[in-house]
């Protein structure tokens, strides 16, 4: 090799290392705005985690109220379903529990017996339920 080729590979290397150092400065600013930008955005999940949930005083109150009588509701809604027709238990079962997901499966085999003991329902031999003349639990 000669002089002049070496001054040509040189010359070469020389912009290639500065082209890569051009490109590593733009690369570690980029990144720098990227943690500063996921910095903030902690900051503000932090801040609306943080932050009390503004309760609506109706609202609150509404739901106390349907968690006192959640049970009753429950089962008015048992006695709606087999007056609107006589339905197999595990169909009632399927509307409450499965579709509508008002409560757990042992919460609703409670509600059946405590509608029969209190002579709301009357199960026949084949599992359908009747209701008797009352309407409304209270």
């Amino acid at each position: 090799m000669n002089m002049g080729e070496l001054d040509d590979i040189r010359k070469l290397l020389e912009t290639t290392l500065s082209s890569i150092s051009g490109n590593m400065a733009l690369h570690q600013q980029m990144i720098l705005d990227l943690q500063r930008e996921n910095n903030h955005l902690k900051d503000q999940l932090a801040s609306i985690i943080s932050k009390p949930k503004e309760r609506d005083p109706l609202q609150s109150e509404v739901m106390n109220k349907f968690r006192r009588n959640k049970k009753r509701l429950i089962k008015n809604k048992i006695l709606e379903t087999i007056k609107s027709r006589e339905l197999p238990i595990p169909e009632i079962k399927e509307i409450v529990v499965d579709q509508l997901c008002y409560c757990s499966k042992a919460s609703f085999y409670r509600y059946i017996e405590e509608l029969k003991q209190h002579d709301f329902i009357h199960i026949t031999d084949e599992n359908v339920a009747r209701i008797k003349p009352l309407v409304e639990v209270v």
